[in-house]
């Protein structure tokens, strides 16, 4: 899934859960003619600082759109569908926890840093001697290191 970078903004608004501190949610410039749609994951800006937030869905007429913010980024296919929606908000009343919070934690944590190295484990100089020697004891880490 790859994100789609943002060149000129429409009128249209979008409310957008953030994951900050505050139970509500934040309306923003929503850059397409294609509608949002709900749980699509778009990063916006706050403060000074980009954060990624999921879509609740179109914003409010009543705004001063000259006020907005765009969205500056948006992944096209949904992370979350209406179900997980439901439960999140449920889950946000429950625990009187903020909704962009609780949908955060609901998102694999892969979307925060998408370009993360991958763990490799490497056998060390004296490992691999002590493999071939035959002095590794056990099953488990004899069949670990044979891989």
């Amino acid at each position: 899934m790859t994100a789609r970078a943002i060149s000129q903004a429409s009128p249209s608004t979008c409310q957008v859960a953030v994951p900050v501190p505050l139970s509500r949610s934040f309306d923003y410039l929503w850059p397409i003619d294609e509608p949002p749609v709900p749980g699509m994951l778009v990063e916006v800006p706050v403060a000074r600082r980009q954060l990624k937030a999921v879509v609740l869905g179109a914003g409010g007429g009543h705004l001063d759109v000259a006020r907005l913010k765009p969205v500056t980024r948006f992944w096209p296919t949904p992370a979350l569908d209406a179900e997980q929606l439901a439960l999140a908000r449920w889950c946000s009343r429950y625990y009187h926890h903020p909704l962009g919070e609780v949908l955060n934690t609901m998102l694999p944590k892969a979307w925060d840093n998408p370009a993360a190295p991958e763990t490799e484990l490497v056998l060390t100089p004296s490992g691999r001697m002590a493999r071939d020697a035959g002095q590794v004891r056990g099953g488990r880490k004899q069949q670990a290191l044979s891989m």
